[in-house]
């Protein structure tokens, strides 16, 4: 706010603020008031009926800016885009950025808020203008932006199946490239290169997987659950003469004796029985090596 006095009691002060010379047809100073634009020079004289007018008093040269912009926020990681709100407290600016470093000027196109990056290692410096005032001083962000690729989708991630699992990988970003490891170490991008969905053969493997993009940085990393790959059950087979005319559920009735053979369809299975009717397991069932013999009871 500019304010004017004069010591000479009852006179009045007249001003002009486009440089020229101030007589008493020139407005009357009031109250204070506010310059609202920039490169102004105030002149001043104050008149009273009885007295010469005083001097001219002339100004220095008042430089108004435009308010300077506020970006938010002014640094952080963000995925695939990131969004920064510039605004400033002059009404009707313009806004002026740009996303390389560079100084804008009064010349930089115009942006509307909020300024989309897409580009990792953008730094975006924005400046505001408004016809009338000088432009304003430059608000820069902190430091330049991360923008990561979109991470992988992996399908399934976890579960219990037969054999082997089957993992598919896909990933949003445009042009994306996926990285993996089943070994529970990161992923980066001198990792295995997925070209084919990931085959899982043993139980409590956690595959984990990045991906990269154009102009973004690496994914964070997505990580399945251990998955849990059983042996196929094994298949009997019984090889005997079959006593005719007795059937049960769940029972096979053969002459004497039957040849009992076993089989799972997963290569390499060890299979472990027993005959007393209670569950097998590794450390008390028998190993089955060769076609079993039963005779006299059931297995």
């Amino acid at each position: 706010m500019l304010t004017m006095s004069c010591a000479t009691t009852g006179a009045s002060i007249h001003y002009t603020l486009d440089g020229t010379t101030p007589e008493g047809t020139s407005p009357l100073y009031k109250k204070a008031f506010a310059v609202g634009v920039t490169n102004v020079v105030v002149k001043a004289i104050a008149l009273h009926k009885g007295l010469a007018p005083s001097k001219v008093v002339t100004s220095a040269v008042y430089t108004v800016k435009t308010s300077a912009p506020v970006l938010d926020p002014t640094k952080s990681d963000f995925t695939a885009e990131a969004l920064i709100k510039v605004t400033t407290a002059t009404t009707g600016a313009e806004l002026r950025c740009t996303l390389d470093g560079s100084d804008p000027t009064a010349e930089t196109n115009i942006v509307k808020s909020p300024v989309s990056v897409t580009q990792t290692g953008s730094l975006v410096r924005c400046l505001a203008t408004r016809d009338g005032l000088t432009a304003s001083d430059v608000t820069s962000m902190a430091s330049p932006i991360v923008i990561k690729a979109i991470p992988p989708v992996m399908t399934p991630n976890s579960g219990l199946f037969t054999n082997q699992a089957t993992i598919v990988m896909s990933c949003a970003s445009a042009g994306c490239t996926i990285y993996y490891t089943t070994d529970g170490s990161d992923p980066s991008p001198s990792s295995t290169l997925y070209t084919a969905p990931v085959v899982v053969t043993t139980t409590g493997t956690v595959v984990k997987c990045v991906s990269e993009a154009d102009g973004k940085s690496t994914s964070d990393v997505v990580a399945s659950s251990a998955f849990a790959i059983a042996a196929s059950a094994p298949k009997f087979y019984g090889n005997g003469t079959v006593w005719k005319g007795h059937k049960a559920a769940n029972e096979e009735f053969y002459v004497e004796d039957a040849v009992i053979t076993m089989e799972s369809d997963t290569p390499g299975a060890v299979i472990v029985y027993t005959t007393n009717g209670q569950n097998p397991d590794p450390a008390s069932g028998t190993k089955f090596v060769e076609p079993y013999e039963v005779s006299g009871f059931r297995l």
